[in-house]
């Protein structure tokens, strides 16, 4: 049994668990009243739970353990050095599970939330798992990263957990991107030949989609702080998985290219908040779907186009890598074009709006 079979195998496992663990986590919550707090800024009505990144998180190693299981079983396993060379990154992906699980119960405060994030990048950093160079795929072109290397790994995957939580405000939302962008990354790695970034892919996208079973418009569920950061934060984790050199670029890249939504709405979200003198953790009602909802568009029309515009990145990457000619590189560059347009539009749009429509927004939520 080859490998790729084995992860196809394990992604179904990582489904079905997810299917299964969440559907039973959704009871357990209605028990013991697990909800989301509603206030002015949130977009939803009515009793919620908010663990299902406990859900996403359980089935992903599951599907782990599967792989493991059946690499042994048909003697293809992975030997115990390689085994061990992982166990820093499993560390680091708990220790952001339960801070984001400590925000979902005791609203920890965001200083504490970003440390403990810090302390997993650099867990994970100080084991290896860091960005040496910047290469570009046929180019002769190499930019040694140095100690900077440290510096940028850490501010990447702390960066990417925290954009994932930012976009996660409308059902379906945060969950969708994820998932597109792990299935695009896992048939690439597929097509490399690279089994362990193809398995965290691949599990990843199969756990999100059994979450969005239950997530997708109207949501049952909600992933809650602890599925967004695990999310962002395995999803940065990807291009690690290699050691350096061209191939670990493109797969920086092409991450880049297909989280590029949540990025920009970050990056976005930090320059509006520093303007207004604020602090930059200080939530509001102008991200990406706030923005979309006050146009009139409905929740599953939004969701819509922005799967679309991940998917376009995601095809753009795929032609890049898979017809191996680095002038290709302007596919996944164009598509950041489109996608730094399609907010630039938005935002002007936006400032076309009365402020006081915002009151609006649970109003077009409802509208499906």
């Amino acid at each position: 049994m080859s490998s790729t079979v084995i992860v196809l195998i394990s992604s179904c496992a990582t489904f079905t668990s997810s299917v299964i663990i969440i559907g039973w986590l959704i009871r357990l919550s209605h028990r013991y009243k697990w909800y989301d707090d509603v206030d002015h800024r949130k977009i939803h009505s009515g009793d919620v739970p908010r663990i299902g990144g406990l859900g996403i998180f359980s089935s992903f190693f599951l599907g782990l353990i599967v792989f493991f299981i059946l690499s042994v079983a048909t003697g293809t396993e992975p030997s115990s050095q390689t085994l061990l060379r992982y166990v820093p990154l499993f560390a680091g992906l708990c220790i952001v599970l339960g801070a984001g699980l400590a925000d979902d119960f005791a609203s920890l405060r965001a200083r504490w939330k970003l440390l403990l994030q810090i302390a997993a990048a650099g867990l994970i950093t100080g084991f290896g798992f860091v960005y040496t160079e910047f290469s570009l795929p046929g180019f002769s072109f190499s930019l040694p990263l140095g100690v900077f290397g440290y510096v940028f790994t850490i501010f990447w995957l702390v960066g990417m957990s925290n954009a994932v939580n930012l976009i996660d405000g409308m059902d379906g939302l945060a969950g969708g991107i994820s998932s597109v962008a792990s299935l695009f990354i896992g048939i690439i790695a597929v097509l490399q030949g690279d089994t362990i970034i193809a398995l965290f892919a691949l599990s990843l996208f199969a756990g999100t989609v059994g979450f969005l079973v239950y997530n997708f418009p109207p949501a049952r569920i909600f992933m809650g702080d602890s599925g967004s950061l695990f999310l962002g934060f395995v999803i940065a984790v990807l291009p690690l998985l290699k050691r350096g050199g061209p191939s670990s670029t493109y797969t920086l890249i092409s991450v880049f290219t297909l989280m590029l939504i949540p990025i920009l709405d970050t990056f976005e979200a930090i320059i509006r908040r520093v303007r207004n003198g604020v602090p930059i953790y200080n939530p509001d009602q102008n991200h990406l779907h706030h923005k979309l909802l006050r146009l009139g568009h409905s929740n599953r029309k939004i969701l819509v186009f922005v799967y679309l515009l991940t998917v376009i990145a995601g095809i753009a990457v795929l032609f890049w890598g898979y017809l191996g000619s680095p002038f290709l590189v302007f596919l996944p560059f164009g598509s950041c074009l489109v996608t730094c347009i399609f907010f630039l539009v938005l935002d002007r749009k936006n400032r076309n709006i009365n402020g006081g429509e915002v009151t609006r927004i649970n109003d077009v939520h409802n509208m499906d």
